[in-house]
């Protein structure tokens, strides 16, 4: 979704949409929470909706744009950073660290709803519907700012062993006969 500005939709497909539908969208996401629906419906007045398929590029990191990018449904895959995250599913509920295979993990938790036709939605504060629906856990974890495994509450067993780190190499004693050509003998430590 984005404000009029001068962007190239090369690629993108537009979509069409009244007044009310485009209040809906914005009305969904938490950056509309402030306002009434009233202001919502003056808003949609000004952007437009448009689909963007993954790998596609809309703008580059300090770019100058005359508009604004709401992303209102994403889908979030390995590889990506914290701030793609955050504009697919907003912040975490709840942010942790473990430590493990000596590196630190950061894992995002966020509450899903799974209505009963399958359909699945992050669970809003003031959701209406969870009383009804299956709410659930799902846990994103990053390992140097990029996210490396996706799993749902139960399934966080093993994803740690996914951790792309290499596990530091045993020390390896030192080859006596090609240090003796560096060093003295008073250098090397003593033989056992």
């Amino acid at each position: 979704m984005t404000g009029t500005g001068s962007f190239s939709t090369a690629g993108m497909l537009r979509q069409d949409m009244s007044l009310s539908q485009m209040g809906e969208l914005l009305d969904a996401t938490p950056w509309s929470s402030d306002f009434a629906w009233e202001e919502i419906l003056q808003l949609s007045g000004f952007v437009d909706c448009v689909t963007v398929h993954g790998g596609e590029v809309v703008f580059h990191e300090h770019d100058e744009q005359a508009c604004m990018f709401l992303v209102i449904e994403g889908e979030v895959v390995p590889g990506m950073n914290k701030d793609e995250v955050f504009m697919c599913w907003d912040k975490p509920k709840k942010i942790r660290k473990d430590f493990k295979r000596d590196a630190y993990v950061d894992v995002l938790n966020y509450e899903f709803e799974r209505d009963r036709k399958g359909r699945e939605f992050l669970l809003r504060p003031d959701s209406q519907t969870s009383y009804k629906n299956e709410v659930f856990t799902r846990f994103v974890y990053m390992h140097n700012g990029l996210v490396f495994s996706i799993v749902e509450e139960g399934q966080e067993e093993n994803v740690m062993d996914d951790l792309p780190v290499e596990d530091k190499p045993e020390p390896v004693e030192p080859d006596r006969d090609r240090v003796e050509d560096v060093l003295d003998d008073e250098d090397l430590p003593p033989e056992d």
